[in-house]
């Protein structure tokens, strides 16, 4: 998210979200029960509570409920069919939930029952339109004409959407419209951003009224969600929310101090500066490279609760080369309480205090010991009633690259980048991301040969690896993306069913060929086996498709994958963690094996042969 949209949040809801960053640690949601359907007012016949779905992602409006609790399902019919409201009605909230559908299926979200979030089976549409999944649906208005009736709809930026028979899901930040004293409306309501399957597909998107089927027409500072259940088949599950309009907290009376030495002591530090300051920034070091900071003043908690607080200083760095190279750290206190413990062995370090309503005293200790990176800082803040804010002047930062100032594409020709990427919280330093025109993605680690990432959509973000010096020196994966293992794919067993190693000792990467249209096909060892690895987007964009030719596999096997679950999908092939399917080629005898509390699908490798083991990833 860029620093644009920093200030354009902190404006409309005093709400920031961190740029380059994964979703932050946060106060919990509060969640909508699905033991029953108690939460609801007077559901038809249509919905029911199940333990979850079974689906054949090929067939139709296949959609079958399992026994249990804790999953909200739909199954309309001609008889019976009607949508489904919360008995909690809202303004300005936050909402996360899981959805699924079948082939074919139609369904939405309306917030306040009046503006809807788009869910379809919008695997692979290209382009998006506003009634594709994560769209923002249009408004209807029958005075304006044959032809015009339909207008202000909003396509989704890209497709995040997933196959049919995958769980998905929404993140929807909303501003409820504003009225005046006298029930006149002076704001629309707003759609402050919209995340499907991570993907961020609407920003500070109004909407001047109710869209197309609403269930009421007029406009309130209130209203229940709704759920659209007289389309198709879908079920959902953790329907979360979080309802604001409170006073948030803020800090008053601050002053800092900066010093000359990098240090969480100051006991023998140069003052080099102090003063006033109505937020925090980096820039009160008075140095770019080296300094410490002290802040203190008082918190303001206008509402007793748990109050969260994330430092980012993102002068660390966790780059495994760099270790025992400590190039910052901090503390935030308040009532006197050590609330974040920072030990500068990543960006962000987050802590959570519970306040009674009232003034406490506050503290924050920070140093930069680092030559090159600006002294960026960020602190923000969350609790009962309003949603996380900036501590910190977005408008002190120093300048940067904005995220997606410097993006790779792969729309004309493949591209293969060499790059430092982030991959389940470790940043792999041999790794290759593939662009292909087709639209699929990939991110293979050149150490192992695991797979790290799949996507649909735009390329990479380079900006982390080109801007200045390159800060994080990684690529950032754009659109959607799927994580998968990042395990070596071919591994040498010491028994047919022991665990795959996660390091092979004897690998070796042996480069890699373009074929005539320009995609890459890898080569390594393992120890006297030669594998050559070919993986191909279908033109389609719906799947990636990888083919490992190896010889001399003796004691061999090919991990297709590895996750805490593996089943077998309705249909074929194998359901990878609800995220993503595997169908090994015709002819191939996967096995699901259970080792060490997770599963692993596994090919064997006949000894000595000359073997060509393929299999398709879709999602």
């Amino acid at each position: 998210m860029s620093p644009r949209s920093l200030h354009l949040f902190l404006a409309l809801f005093l709400l920031t979200v961190s740029p380059g960053r994964a979703q932050e640690a946060a106060l919990p949601f509060t969640p909508i029960p699905l033991d029953d359907l108690s939460a609801f007012r007077s559901a038809g016949a249509n919905w029911s509570v199940a333990g979850g779905v079974a689906i054949d992602r090929r067939l139709d409006g296949d959609l079958r409920p399992l026994s249990g609790t804790g999953v909200l399902v739909n199954l309309p019919a001609a008889d019976h069919y009607c949508n489904l409201f919360t008995e909690m009605e809202h303004g300005d909230v936050e909402i996360e939930l899981d959805f699924v559908v079948p082939k074919g299926s139609n369904s939405g979200i309306y917030l306040m029952g009046r503006y809807e979030v788009q869910i379809y089976d919008s695997w692979a549409a290209d382009p998006p339109r506003f009634s594709d999944a994560g769209g923002i649906y249009q408004r209807w208005d029958e005075s304006r004409g044959p032809g015009r009736e339909g207008f202000e709809g909003h396509q989704p930026r890209i497709n995040a959407s997933r196959a049919p028979g995958l769980w998905q899901h929404l993140r929807i930040l909303f501003r409820a419209p504003r009225f005046d004293d006298r029930g006149g409306k002076v704001a629309d309501a707003r759609f402050l951003l919209v995340e499907h399957n991570g993907a961020v597909v609407h920003e500070n998107v109004a909407v001047t009224g109710p869209t197309r089927s609403a269930a009421f027409e007029d406009e309130r500072p209130e209203g229940p969600l709704m759920l659209q259940g007289d389309h198709g088949p879908v079920a959902f599950r953790n329907i979360r929310v979080k309802r604001f309009g409170g006073e948030p907290a803020r800090l008053v009376d601050l002053r800092y101090r900066a010093y000359m030495e990098p240090t969480l002591d100051f006991s023998n530090a140069s003052l080099r500066g102090e003063g006033a300051a109505t937020s925090v920034a980096g820039a009160h070091g008075g140095d770019r490279d080296r300094f410490g900071l002290i802040y203190e003043g008082r918190l303001h908690a206008p509402t007793a609760g748990d109050y969260l607080f994330d430092l980012g200083l993102e002068w660390v760095d966790n780059d495994p080369h760099f270790e025992g190279d400590l190039t910052g750290a901090g503390r935030i206190y308040v009532d006197n309480r050590e609330v974040v413990r920072h030990e500068g062995l990543a960006p962000n370090a987050e802590g959570i205090v519970s306040l009674s309503p009232g003034i406490y005293p506050f503290r924050l200790v920070v140093f930069k010991d680092r030559p090159w990176n600006d002294p960026r800082m960020t602190l923000y803040v969350e609790g009962p009633g309003f949603p996380r804010r900036a501590l910190h002047d977005v408008g002190a930062l120093p300048a940067t690259a904005a995220p997606g100032a410097i993006t790779v594409s792969g729309d004309v020709t493949p591209v293969v980048q060499r790059t430092f990427i982030v991959h389940e919280n470790r940043k792999r330093t041999h790794a290759a991301a593939v662009g292909d025109p087709a639209g699929v993605h990939y991110a293979v680690d050149l150490a192992n040969g695991g797979l790290l990432y799949a996507w649909r959509g735009p390329f990479i973000e380079a900006t982390p690896m080109w801007h200045e010096r390159g800060s994080d020196q990684i690529s950032i994966p754009l659109g959607s993306v799927v994580s998968l293992g990042g395990e070596s794919a071919v591994a040498r067993l010491s028994a047919l069913d022991a665990p795959s190693p996660s390091v092979q000792p004897d690998f070796a990467f042996g480069g890699y060929a373009l074929d005539s249209n320009g995609r890459p096909t890898f080569s390594y060892r393992i120890g006297s086996a030669g594998v050559e690895d070919e993986l191909r987007p279908d033109e389609g964009g719906r799947s990636l498709h990888r083919n490992l030719r190896i010889t001399g596999g003796d004691g061999l096997a090919v991990r297709l994958a590895e996750a805490a679950r593996i089943v077998p999908a309705d249909g074929g092939g194998f359901r990878v963690d609800e995220a993503y399917y595997v169908e090994p080629d015709a002819g191939m005898q996967a096995i699901i094996l259970h080792v060490d509390g997770r599963d692993e699908l596994r090919v064997i490798v006949p000894n000595g042969a000359i073997e060509r083991i393929g299999y398709t990833i879709l999602w």
